[in-house]
C-alpha cells in the first residue's frame, strides 16, 4: 500500500479507483479494522463528491486520539 496526498487521492477517486481512508495516527495493519475502502462507484458513495465523503469519514472516525485528519492509501 502506498500513502498518497489528498489531491492525488481526489484524482484517483474521481477516476473510479479504490482508496483506503484511515485516521492519520492509525496504522494500516491495525487490528480494529478502522480502514474504509471506497471509490466513487460504491453504493454508499453515489451522489457524493470526494470532499463530502472525506468530511463524513472524518466526522465519524477522526478525533484527538486517532488523528484529526484522513490519510489516504492506494493498493500497489
Amino acid at each position: 500500500m502506498t500513502r498518497v496526498r489528498k489531491n492525488i487521492a481526489r484524482k484517483l477517486w474521481n477516476e473510479g479507483k479504490s482508496l483506503i481512508m484511515l485516521p492519520c495516527n492509525v496504522r494500516v495493519d491495525n487490528m480494529y479494522g478502522l480502514g474504509y475502502e471506497s471509490n466513487k462507484d460504491d453504493e454508499g458513495a453515489q451522489g457524493y463528491t470526494f470532499d463530502e465523503v472525506v468530511n463524513i469519514f472524518e466526522s465519524y472516525n477522526c478525533n484527538i486520539g486517532l488523528g484529526r485528519y484522513t490519510a489516504f492509501y492506494m493498493a500497489d
